[in-house]
Formats: structure tokens, sequence, C-alpha cells
């Protein structure tokens, strides 16, 4: 059975991102199967992760981001899942089992202009498409 861990904290500064990240590397580099979801507006893991152009070319386009699983609705997270996402400059894989759910600078969109059932909120989509990758 998968294991939950989540890390919040409002204030800004505190080291949330270095440590979410610093975690998953060492749970990843411990044989531990780790899918890290970057919900933070900033994109700072996602953006650490993929390095900068694997993460422009998700933010121009939205598709492959977190919040394509909301607007419009037809992505899956199964689908969206970066595996072993750290990589060398050749792309050799440098820290398998370390996958990411990026996000993108549009994931804001989802509090203040996302419209969806009021039956389905956003964390039930969620939550559904997470119990796919269980």
């Amino acid at each position: 059975m998968a294991r939950k861990i989540a890390f919040i904290n409002d204030k800004g500064g505190v080291g949330k991102t270095s440590l979410i990240v610093n975690v998953a590397a060492c749970l990843a580099k411990a044989g531990k199967r780790v899918l890290l979801c970057d919900f933070d507006t900033q994109s700072n893991a996602s953006i650490w992760l993929l390095k900068l152009d694997r993460w422009n070319k998700i933010n121009t386009t939205g598709e492959g981001a977190v919040y394509s699983l909301f607007d419009p609705g037809k992505a899956r997270l199964k689908d969206i899942i970066v595996k072993d996402v750290v990589e060398g400059k050749a792309g050799e894989k440098l820290l398998p089992g370390l996958d990411l759910v990026p996000t993108t600078f549009n994931f804001v969109d989802l509090e203040n202009e996302y419209v969806g059932d009021p039956k389905r909120p956003a964390y039930v989509i969620f939550q559904e498409n997470l119990a796919e990758v269980e």
C-alpha cells in the first residue's frame, strides 16, 4: 500500500521545495518508488527536477501538467507522470524511482478560474486519478 506524505506551510521561504525534493531523492536512492506531485504555483520543484528546457515545453503547451487533469479534463494522472525524472545532460536516468507530476504557472487558475462540477471538486478528481496509479 502506498504511503502519502504531505509538506504544507503557508509561509514562503521556509524551505518547502528543498525539503520535498531532497526527501523524495533520498527515498528513491533508498530503493523506494516516489511520486512527487508538485502543487506549487511557482513550479520550483518541477523546474528543479525537469530542468528549465524540459519544463518550458510543458509550460508552453500546458499539456502534461497537473492542471490538465481539470481543464480541459481529458488528461489522466497516469499519462502525465514523468518517470525517472532526473536526467543527465545525455538523457541518462540519474535517479531511477523518482517520478514527478509536474505543474506550471497556470495551476493558480485552478483556484480562481476553474469551474468544475460542484459534485466533483478538484481534490476528488485528483484522488480518483491517484487511485489509478497506486
